[in-house]
């Protein structure tokens, strides 16, 4: 729950979740614990594409074989969507990574990723979207290749995963679909002027900031989350009201040293509040998030809020899925110039993911989703 990302108490602060996630508690990382395939390592556009994809498959492949996590087969499938099954084995699988006592937590967002998952992918094979058989051996081999200069052997950690080839060029097969409706969406022209349109959200600008969450599900009827609020709103009043007290009763003489005096203030009454207040794994740091970038960690909301706040001001309650956040920026790093062409996947990645976003709301919305009563 930073800002809290995105991430989605979750799991436990600097606990990686996957080995290409930064380490930062559960609410403040993007998006949800989990990549876009959850079966078979993440998926579509980042830096350097195919290396991003083929080292994906292969970190993902490696680290569960390795965490010595026996998976669990299952006697009946995790969830049917549109008729189509998703065996227990695949959320199992995902969860080998996931700390024992988190896991409880952990499966209903694997799960949820899952069936976005057959849903996207169904949408796609109806829309006669092909993977061709060359490109997805070109890919295997790639990851192959991967697995075998990392020293382990590729058979043996393939059944160590319960994963025959078969299911792993399908789901090669599903990112090759899914990269190639993107590049049919999303066209140079729009991924150009979007990046002329946010120049400073791919230059390396970042922020420092801290902050402090009173949790609230998306679930929340609104009375709660209007609870979560007025509360989030009378901690930041006390904040300032303290700070404001400290500052008073410690006025320096020079104006300059008052205004740095004002600021250490703010962010140790701060600090002092996060530790008593936030329901975020980072309070333990006095809500102290250390320096993030526009895109890619913390989830829209949040990062949105932090770019746009001034250093030493406590921004309104912030609305994420998490719930309701107080921010407090103590510094920024200014970005460099950059030309698109150096940052043309990244672009390409953040319009991938806002597209995928939209396109499940509408096939959800028709979707038929059944999750069978777990097996006695």
């Amino acid at each position: 729950m930073i800002p809290m990302p995105a991430s989605r108490d979750k799991i436990p602060d600097k606990t990686p979740v996957m080995a290409y996630l930064p380490a930062r508690p559960p609410c403040a990382v993007q998006g949800k614990l989990f990549p876009h395939r959850v079966g078979a390592g993440p998926s579509g556009y980042g830096r350097s594409l195919m290396r991003t994809v083929v080292w994906g498959t292969f970190l993902w492949l490696v680290t569960v074989a390795c965490s010595a996590v026996t998976i669990a087969q299952g006697t009946g499938p995790a969830a049917i969507v549109n008729g189509q099954p998703i065996p227990e084995k695949d959320v199992q699988r995902a969860l080998a990574r996931i700390p024992a006592e988190h896991r409880a937590r952990a499966r209903q967002e694997i799960l949820d990723r899952l069936i976005d998952n057959a849903l996207l992918d169904q949408h796609l094979v109806q829309l006669k979207i092909v993977a061709q058989e060359e490109e997805v051996q070109k890919r295997y081999q790639q990851i192959q290749e991967e697995i075998k200069r990392s020293g382990h052997d590729f058979a043996k950690l393939l059944q160590e995963l319960s994963l025959t080839e078969a299911e792993l060029r399908e789901q090669i097969a599903a990112d090759l679909r899914w990269e190639r409706y993107v590049a049919s969406q999303i066209p140079e022209a729009t991924l150009r002027k979007f990046f002329e349109q946010h120049p400073d959200w791919f230059n390396g600008a970042a922020v420092q900031a801290r902050h402090l969450l009173i949790a609230c599900p998306p679930s929340a009827d609104a009375g709660k989350k209007q609870a979560a609020r007025q509360k989030a709103e009378q901690l930041r009043q006390a904040i300032l009201a303290e700070a404001e007290k400290r500052w008073l009763q410690s006025q320096p003489a020079q104006a300059e040293e008052r205004e740095t005096l004002r600021l250490r203030l703010l962010v140790e009454v701060f600090a002092e509040w996060a530790i008593k207040h936030s329901e975020c794994p980072s309070k333990t740091r006095g809500g102290d998030l250390g320096f993030f970038p526009r895109l890619g960690v913390m989830v829209e909301p949040f990062a949105a809020a932090a770019f746009a706040l001034p250093m030493g001001q406590v921004s309104a309650p912030i609305e994420t899925p998490f719930g309701y956040h107080l921010i407090l920026v103590t510094a920024k790093q200014p970005g460099r110039a950059v030309k698109f062409e150096d940052v043309q996947d990244e672009v390409r990645h953040h319009l991938a993911e806002q597209l995928r976003e939209q396109l499940l709301q509408q096939l959800r919305a028709k979707a038929r989703i059944e999750i069978p009563p777990p097996a006695n």
